[in-house]
C-alpha cells in the first residue's frame, strides 16, 4: 500500500514539475512555442493513453468524444497537453471511483474546445471566482490525494500565452466542465 501511494504520489509530483519547468522555460525564453499542424483526434488520444493508468487506479474510466471529422489545426501541442493533462489529473483527482470522465472536442462556429467533464462535487461560486488564480491553495482529492492548487493557475498563464481561453461551467447535465478554447480566425 505505501509503494502504490508513493507511487502516485510521485507519477503526479513529475507532471506537475514537468509542467512547472516547461512553462519557467517558455517564459524566461529559453524554449520557444512552436505550432504546427496536428491532428486532433490523435492528440486527444494521446492525452488519455498519459492519464489513462491514474484513472485505472482508482477504477474509473476516460472516454474520448470528437463531435468533428478528423480535424487538422495548426496549434501548440506541448502547451494544449500540459493543460489537458493537468485538467484530467484534477477530473481523476476530485472524481469518485467508478465513475466516468469525458475528454470531448467539439468546434462551434468560429471557435473550438476542448471540454474536460467529471461528476465530481459541484465547485461553489466562491471558489469558482479564483480557480485561475496563481496561488497554493492546499486541496485533498477523493482517495485523499494532495493538490497545490497552483496547476488551474499554471494552465491560465499558458493559455493566455498561446492565444486560448480556459475556464470552468457547470453543465446543465450535472458535469463539472473545465474548457480550453480558441476562437478560428
Amino acid at each position: 500500500t505505501i509503494i502504490d501511494q508513493l507511487k502516485k504520489q510521485s507519477t503526479h509530483l513529475s507532471h506537475v514539475l514537468g509542467n512547472t519547468l516547461s512553462w519557467v522555460l517558455t517564459e524566461m525564453g529559453e524554449q520557444d512555442i512552436e505550432s504546427h499542424p496536428v491532428e486532433i483526434s490523435r492528440l486527444t488520444k494521446e492525452i488519455v493513453e498519459l492519464m489513462e493508468a491514474q484513472a485505472i487506479s482508482k477504477e474509473q474510466r476516460i472516454e474520448i468524444v470528437v463531435h468533428t471529422k478528423d480535424l487538422v489545426l495548426d496549434l501548440e501541442e506541448k502547451e494544449v497537453k500540459i493543460i489537458l493533462r493537468n485538467f484530467l489529473d484534477n477530473a481523476i483527482k476530485f472524481s469518485a471511483s467508478g465513475t466516468v470522465i469525458y475528454l470531448e472536442f467539439l468546434q462551434v462556429g468560429n471557435s473550438y474546445r476542448w471540454n474536460v467533464k467529471n461528476s465530481g462535487t459541484r465547485i461553489s461560486k466562491e471558489k469558482k471566482d479564483h480557480l485561475f488564480d496563481f496561488t497554493v491553495k492546499s486541496s485533498v482529492g477523493t482517495h485523499k490525494e494532495k493538490g497545490t492548487g497552483l496547476g488551474l493557475g499554471l494552465c491560465k498563464r499558458i493559455a493566455s500565452r498561446i492565444g486560448f481561453e480556459v475556464g470552468y461551467e457547470y453543465s446543465k447535465d450535472g458535469f463539472n466542465t473545465f474548457y480550453l478554447e480558441k476562437r478560428i480566425e
